[in-house]
């Protein structure tokens, strides 16, 4: 018998970012539940009403299921075989949790899931990947993004977004695409720490690119992001 402490399961730093963005008293669609941890923290921490856990690979749903047990939290979490949104009604879910994805299977999934996404309240999104695609998705969907955290774990950074249904598509700047509205707005250390980090891994790349005549294209995409990190690390002074 595994170990249970506190009647809760141990999550990742990023898991527990995104959880506790989720509005208390909603029932949620975890989109992507692998083994089911963030769901049963969920319910048993009284945050979400309902779950569910929902995967698209037999595998981690049976280990979901079998960690739902274990936590006795079998009344409030169901687990459904689900590519993307395919298995998730409109109306059943307040909240879409998606975490652990890339930003481009993300916007699939929102895409192709539009109408149970137009029927939530809440998006809580932890791309891995391509951020701007999933807020340029988000916006054009009618939602508004109110929350952002940026949070690393072994050594890797990413971003945690709360978007609200609105019903009105949203219009942000390229920067604000690119790395969050509020997590620019806020300018919290560790975001100035992961700008420094992209800015000095940019200058060596074009450093290297400078060497070579055949690579104008891509000098020019490294001075661009240069400029955009640049801007990011002024935004304060800009607002």
């Amino acid at each position: 018998m595994e170990k249970i402490e506190h009647g809760l399961p141990e999550i990742s730093v990023r898991m527990k970012a995104a959880a506790d963005m989720v509005t208390k008293g909603n029932r949620v669609a975890d989109i992507g539940c692998d083994h089911g941890y963030v769901s049963v923290y969920l319910y048993k921490k009284g945050i979400a009403k309902k779950c569910i856990a929902a995967d698209i690979n037999k595998g981690p749903l049976n280990a979901a299921e079998k960690n739902i047990g274990l936590y006795k939290a079998s009344d409030g979490i169901e687990v459904r075989l689900s590519d993307g949104l395919s298995a998730i009604d409109p109306g059943e879910a307040d909240t879409i949790l998606i975490m652990g994805m890339g930003g481009t299977l993300i916007e699939r999934i929102l895409s192709e899931g539009k109408e149970t996404v137009l029927s939530a309240s809440e998006l809580v999104l932890e791309p891995q990947s391509d951020d701007d695609k999933v807020r340029k998705c988000i916006c054009r969907l009618g939602f508004k993004i109110v929350g952002e955290e940026l949070v690393t774990e072994c050594g890797k950074y990413y971003p945690v977004i709360k978007a609200v249904n609105t019903g009105e598509e949203q219009t942000l700047s390229e920067i604000q695409y690119k790395y969050g509205p509020c997590i620019l707005e806020n300018q919290k250390d560790i975001f100035r720490g992961f700008l420094q980090k992209e800015k000095s891994r940019y200058e060596t790349i074009l450093d290297r690119l400078e060497k070579s005549s055949a690579a104008q294209k891509r000098r020019e995409e490294i001075k661009k992001e240069l400029v955009l990190i640049e801007e990011a690390l002024n935004y304060r002074k800009q607002i």
